[in-house]
């Protein structure tokens, strides 16, 4: 609750958790952090599939960051009734089709494609 509704830093949480007596290192909270998070990504690309299919338009739009000393690409896809997010390493136009993929690994081709 503290790191994601309070946003406090994994560095700041070991430093709190040092100091009232538990030996615990900032991996170790990460790894408590980010353990059992299926659920969430399958209700994730569930909400995508279900506002892709049932909006009669959506927005997109990306943002560029630094983390690490790498640089990452936030893309935001939505619609009136959803908004999903997806960060990636990439910016190219094949990852932004992949993201609104989803799952999916087809392509499809009709005639309103081709308008």
């Amino acid at each position: 609750m503290l790191h994601v509704q309070g946003q406090v830093t994994v560095q700041l949480l070991s430093t709190l958790l040092n100091d009232i007596g538990m030996d615990i290192s900032e991996r170790q909270v990460v790894r408590l952090l980010t353990k059992g998070l299926d659920g969430f990504v399958a209700e994730d690309a569930a909400v995508l599939h279900a506002g892709l299919v049932s909006e009669a338009y959506v927005t997109v739009d990306d943002t560029g960051a630094r983390h690490a000393r790498d640089n990452f690409y936030t893309t935001h896809i939505g619609g009136e009734h959803f908004t999903v997010f997806r960060t990636t390493k990439t910016k190219s136009r094949l990852n932004f089709l992949s993201l609104l993929r989803g799952n999916y690994q087809d392509y499809v081709l009709n005639d309103a494609a081709s308008d």
